[in-house]
């Protein structure tokens, strides 16, 4: 007897009669719906919301954190933050309308929306307890890096990577590199919510599925 299915809880279980069973990993939307779920009245940030997941799912995470273009805990969190901002999020929407975003003001934030079945008052978005931000202060230039990703990856939606000059070398003596390359370089996805016909036309025909961020 071979059986296939899927549970709430991620279980395949795939040719039952020889007793093999392969527990699927959660996938992303399912973890922004689980962790909006497990934190109801509380907004996230999407770089907020990323944290969470990571630590929620620390073991199914380690894998992809342990891949080596991701040279530090930082770039892993602006990964899973670009993911949430991207079509992760419309996805978990699909799958459960319960997941909320609030757009205006900026920056966007992600609830748990109240049970639209059961009762139809919407929890007021002034009940709702904020998750601590950044508080005003003065930044060096170094230190408004890791801001200025974190808005491109919530506001534009943007893959950002930091380029650090110093790791660099040159023949031209100290110092040559400092304007030799940009702080920080992003792509950005230009088919998202295309259909996959457009998106196999364009790339058949040689167009751009991407573009180039360059920032200073």
């Amino acid at each position: 007897m071979a059986i296939t299915g899927v549970t709430q809880h991620n279980i395949s279980v795939i040719g039952a009669d020889e007793g093999y069973i392969s527990m699927s990993k959660t996938s992303r939307p399912q973890m922004i719906i689980n962790v909006l779920q497990a934190n109801p009245g509380n907004q996230f940030t999407a770089r907020q919301l990323a944290q969470k997941i990571i630590e929620t799912y620390k073991d199914e995470l380690t894998e992809k954190r342990n891949n080596t273009r991701f040279a530090s805990d930082e770039d892993f969190l602006n990964q899973i933050t670009a993911e949430i901002g991207g079509s992760r999020t419309v996805k978990a929407k699909a799958m459960c309308t319960q997941v909320m975003t609030r757009d205006k003001p900026r920056p966007r934030l992600y609830y748990w929306g109240e049970d639209l079945v059961e009762t139809t008052q919407i929890m007021p978005l002034s009940d709702m307890t904020p998750v601590s931000s950044v508080e005003t202060m003065s930044f060096t230039e170094h230190a408004l890096y890791p801001l200025l990703i974190e808005y491109l990856s919530e506001e534009e939606e943007l893959l950002c990577r930091r380029i650090d000059e110093k790791r660099s070398s040159n023949n031209k003596g100290l110092g040559a590199n400092h304007w030799l390359y940009p702080d920080i370089v992003a792509l950005q996805p230009l088919d998202k919510g295309w259909d996959t016909v457009v998106q196999n036309c364009v790339r058949h025909s040689e167009g751009r599925l991407t573009r180039l961020w360059s920032l200073r």
